[in-house]
Formats: C-alpha cells, sequence, structure tokens
C-alpha cells in the first residue's frame, strides 16, 4: 500500500490513481501539474497539504482505522464534501439516470418500470442523506470548530445513523447483472461500469466521514 507524502510529484499520485482526478476536482484543483510536488501544487491552489493528503491516503488505504488528526483544516474538508455532494447530485447520478433509462430494452417493459423507481427512490434517499449533511452537520462543524457552538448537537448522533449511501446503488448493480436479461453490450456495460466507479465513490465520501471526521470531532469535542 502506498502512503504519499507532501514531496511526491503531484502528477505521480495522479498517473498511480485514477481516482485522484475526482478528489482534485473537489479540491477546484486544475491539471496541469509539471514537476510540482504535492505540497508545492497544494500550495499554489490555495489547498491545505495535510487535509489534501488526509483524503488522498484514505482513498487508497482499505484498512478502516479510525483517525484522528487535529490539524485538518475544517473549511478546506467541508468545502470538499459540499462539492462531492454537488458532484453526485449534478453530474453522476444524473448521468447514469439517463444511460440506464436509455439501454432498457422494451421487450424488458415489467421490470424496465421497477428499475427505474429503484433508481429514483434512491435518488430522493441520496438527497436527504446529503441535505441532513448540510443542514445539520456541516453548519455544526463549523460552529465547533469556531467555538459558537450551542450544545444542541453532537457527532455521536450523525455518526449512529448515518447511512451507507453506497449500497443500495451496488444492490441496482447486482440486480441488473443478475436478473435483467439484454443482450451484453457497450451500452449496458457502460451503465454498470458506472454505477461501479459511482458505488466505490460514495464509499470513500462515506469513509472520510467515518474515518476522520467523526472521530476527530469527537476529540474535538472531548476537549472543548
Amino acid at each position: 500500500m502506498i502512503k504519499y507524502s507532501p514531496l511526491d510529484l503531484m502528477s505521480d499520485l495522479i498517473t498511480g490513481n485514477y481516482m485522484m482526478l475526482n478528489i482534485l476536482s473537489r479540491f477546484a484543483m486544475p491539471l496541469g501539474t509539471g514537476q510540482n510536488t504535492i505540497r508545492q501544487f497544494c500550495d499554489k491552489n490555495g489547498v491545505d497539504t495535510d487535509t489534501f493528503l488526509q483524503i488522498v491516503n484514505i482513498a487508497v488505504d482499505d484498512s478502516q482505522e479510525k483517525i484522528i488528526n487535529l490539524n485538518l483544516h475544517f473549511p478546506t474538508l467541508l468545502r470538499f464534501l459540499e462539492n462531492s455532494h454537488l458532484y453526485f447530485r449534478e453530474f453522476r447520478l444524473p448521468l447514469i439516470g439517463t444511460k440506464l433509462k436509455s439501454v432498457l430494452n422494451s421487450q424488458n417493459s415489467a421490470i424496465n418500470k421497477s428499475i427505474m423507481n429503484y433508481f429514483d427512490e434512491y435518488l430522493i434517499e441520496v438527497n436527504k442523506h446529503f441535505d441532513y449533511e448540510e443542514r445539520k452537520v456541516f453548519p455544526y462543524i463549523t460552529a465547533l470548530i469556531n467555538n459558537t457552538n450551542s450544545h444542541n448537537y453532537s457527532i455521536s448522533v450523525f455518526s449512529r445513523q448515518h447511512d451507507h449511501v453506497e449500497l443500495k446503488l451496488m444492490e441496482l448493480k447486482n440486480i441488473i447483472i443478475q436478473y435483467y436479461h439484454l443482450q451484453t453490450s457497450y451500452e449496458l456495460n457502460d451503465v454498470l461500469f458506472n454505477i461501479f466507479v459511482c458505488a466505490e465513490d460514495l464509499q470513500l465520501h462515506n469513509d472520510i466521514e467515518n474515518r476522520l471526521i467523526v472521530p476527530t470531532i469527537a476529540e474535538i469535542e472531548r476537549i472543548k
């Protein structure tokens, strides 16, 4: 398992793991890395290096170890998560929905409606999940860090009810693979590929919150 450091080249980070392209975009960081190290490129783009690397190393680490990092720059981290919500809501999930609808075969009309209903219900569930984080969790974290918290919430509440929003999407993928009778095609495979990638991306989103944010905020609550 590779652990990246501030002195590694940003170009090596990207070429070593294509998922880093999504991470860069959510930090509003462009390509054109040149021979910049990760620290140099983060500094040029006004991104906190420690926070960036924490997310990067969670993405390449499957240990599920809890991480407490009191040096996180939470405005940077929360902006990253909000941009992730925007990506899923306005780009990735609508793209999957459009492609899924276009590839469904009219000969399977009985199951087509069930699949699209399942997907539409999933969108509602994901939006509720993101809305809760943006209305309740992120403002609480900001208030806590700024010492303006009114103590009417705790990160443990979020931890207890935090859904794994990628699981239902993976179930949709399994339904299509196991039960949808359609001759395999480039279009169908493309939809399934997009579902796989999106589910992995959503899992990373959850890992960042469960492995990094929850234990770190719990420690800050304890200290304060």
